[in-house]
């Protein structure tokens, strides 16, 4: 069993994947009520049109419980996936590490990186995994998980301690297609080149993947995002040239074309971006190196504005 903290779109993704015999979320904030549950229905995008999804008859019912309540059942998890927001995952994982086995992996699917770094450097107990994934998520104004299209979810080592991935974790991540690899970090620093060339570009311009490059924010800050993020893909060492940056983004653009991203999402609902764990830190990065972030740092005030 898994336990999933985060009851956002990625948390209910994996709840749903896994089945509600196979997991229950978990909330760790101090004043959560001891045991409820989160209940959803899943709808799945039309390949022709993302915005008219075909609903499935019944909704899933998963147990919510608090740490308390957890308390005599951590011998049923094999992991836990951490699936808050970003600007939420430190303290989330802080409460976790405090209350759980140190024989339990901690397992986690931020957008961004920043939040990554944080936990791997707090938490010294227990090995920490990070993943990047795919696969388009999202809820809509009814509640509904709405699934737009499958994709491709990698998990590897951040920090490892005297304890080793368990088996039984690892047969649940096999089964659920998330491919272990050993680098997970040349990963995470691509995904986030990838989600800075798309995501806030989708906020500002209030528009879907694939049309980003039809924008006037796009033709305006394009070339210059590009470079910086090639020097930032070049600190990392990550063997791409100006071309590979720019096809990447685009062609992942153009593969989720339909998809409304979460920073997207999060803006129509007036809510806090993953902003600076995105751009943010690449432009935070970029700057430590003696590097222009001019864009990344605009992009970043333009999305915060977007805010009420």
């Amino acid at each position: 069993m898994i336990a999933i903290v985060g009851a956002g779109a990625i948390g209910r993704y994996w709840a749903y994947q896994l089945g509600a015999n196979d997991c229950i979320f978990v909330d760790t904030r101090d004043n959560a009520p001891r045991n409820t549950y989160i209940q959803f229905k899943t709808l799945h995008a039309r390949t022709a049109d993302a915005s008219s999804p075909t609903p499935s008859t019944n909704s899933i019912k998963f147990p919510k419980l608090n740490l308390q309540a957890l308390d005599s059942r951590w011998n049923e998890l094999t992991g836990i996936f951490l699936c808050t927001k970003s600007y939420d995952a430190l303290d989330a994982a802080l409460a976790l590490n405090r209350s759980s086995p140190t024989d339990l992996p901690l397992l986690l699917f931020q957008n961004g990186l920043g939040s990554q770094y944080q936990i791997k450097q707090a938490i010294t107990t227990r090995s920490v995994y990070a993943a990047t994934m795919t696969s388009g998520a999202n809820i809509d104004s009814n509640n509904n998980l709405v699934l737009a299209g499958e994709g491709i979810t990698k998990a590897g080592l951040l920090k490892q301690t005297s304890e080793p991935l368990q088996r039984s974790l690892h047969l649940a991540l096999h089964d659920l297609n998330i491919s272990i690899v050993d680098n997970i970090e040349d990963a995470l620093w691509r995904k986030l080149i990838i989600n800075c060339g798309i995501n806030a570009f989708t906020a500002i311009e209030n528009c879907q993947n694939g049309l980003i490059s039809t924008t006037e924010t796009f033709r305006h800050c394009w070339p210059a995002l590009v470079d910086e993020l090639y020097q930032l893909a070049l600190t990392k060492q990550l063997c791409l040239s100006k071309v590979d940056v720019e096809n990447m983004i685009l062609s992942v653009a153009q593969s989720t074309r339909l998809n409304v991203s979460s920073m997207l999402h999060d803006v129509r609902q007036n809510k806090q971006t993953e902003i600076d764990d995105i751009n943010g830190f690449a432009a935070n990065t970029l700057r430590a190196k003696g590097l222009s972030a001019n864009t990344n740092q605009l992009l970043v005030e333009r999305v915060h504005a977007l805010r009420n």
